[in-house]
């Protein structure tokens, strides 16, 4: 549920600079928590800011961000949601308000870039990996948690090698968020020809947790995640939900049927997203993470850190170089 403010309460001023179809998603979420959007930028002569500030109703525009340096008493947080061509440049430089910013992912597809923001020194960079938010993934961290270690199957038919890099480091990052202490065991690249269009990998963790990792680019089928321990297994698919099997049920046993067929027995599932109906599945418990910081200085870590964002693209350089 959204916050009721005490009227004493400061509110909270948020800059965000983007216009995208992404920031449709944000900016409602960010006002259900608290957020006062305070000001709306984009790169200079943006074509579209004026009729996106009216689309919500946002009355400060900010029309080149660059000039938001020149304010920075005038909001609490930066949010960053442009084009990824641009994302670092941007970053590079707002990194000087020393404010807390919130950064939509992969930040950049060079993990150099990123680390070189590294030095910056600035603690208060979040990456906006969206599903580490999902009650799914909450239900499937619990699930490896209580177990001593599991064989985990992550399964991801990216378009292309380009889209790996933007689309699929959801999942690499969710498989550093679920694992800690990895190496790459084992690694064999798919190609057609002399094109890349694939890869099989297995890491091993230093509790003895196995992660197959399988991408076959233009597969016809969606994104899964499975953990599976002894009889019972946990299954994201698609990531948006979770389902908890236990044992299987056996069919057609009898005479006249010969086959047999062996169905997971469904035990429990993770419950729906809060306000799923109007908000994209885990906007809002970001941007209430993310709000908490601001306003409390509290960390949580289900909040991606700017180097853990450089260690998604450091896997995916490693799996798939360009």
């Amino acid at each position: 549920m959204s916050k009721k403010r005490n009227t004493n309460d400061k509110i909270i001023n948020l800059a965000y600079i983007g216009t995208g179809k992404i920031s449709e998603f944000h900016i409602p979420a960010f006002r259900k928590v608290g957020f006062n959007i305070s000001s709306i930028s984009s790169r200079k002569n943006s074509k579209n800011i004026s009729s996106f500030a009216k689309k919500f109703h946002i009355k400060n525009i900010v029309y080149d961000w660059n000039d938001l340096l020149n304010n920075t008493n005038e909001y609490d947080a930066i949010m960053i949601a442009v084009d990824q061509k641009v994302t670092v440049k941007i970053l590079e430089k707002m990194i000087g308000s020393k404010k807390p910013i919130l950064v939509e992912k992969p930040v950049s597809l060079s993990s150099n870039k990123i680390g070189n923001l590294l030095t910056k020194k600035h603690k208060n960079i979040f990456v906006a990996y969206n599903r580490r938010h999902y009650f799914s993934t909450e239900f499937a961290k619990k699930f490896i948690n209580s177990k001593p270690h599991v064989c985990a199957n992550f399964f991801f038919p990216v378009m292309n090698h380009r889209s790996l890099y933007q689309n699929g480091c959801h999942e690499i990052d969710l498989m550093n968020y679920f694992f800690k202490d990895k190496q790459l065991k084992y690694h064999i690249p798919i190609y057609f020809g002399k094109k890349l269009s694939g890869f099989t990998s297995i890491f091993k963790t230093k509790r003895g947790d196995i992660v197959n990792v399988i991408s076959n680019w233009g597969a016809p089928s969606n994104f899964r995640i499975e953990l599976i321990y002894k009889d019972e297994k946990v299954e994201m698919s698609p990531i948006e939900k979770a389902y908890f099997y236990k044992g299987l049920k056996i069919i057609g046993r009898g005479k006249n049927n010969g086959t047999k067929k062996y169905v997971p027995k469904l035990i429990n599932e993770s419950k729906k997203e809060i306000f799923e109906k109007t908000l994209k599945p885990g906007f809002y418990k970001q941007a209430n993470l993310f709000y908490n910081f601001v306003k409390y200085g509290k960390y949580d870590n289900r909040l991606c850190t700017l180097n853990q964002s450089k260690e998604v693209i450091e896997i995916i350089e490693q799996l798939a170089p360009k």
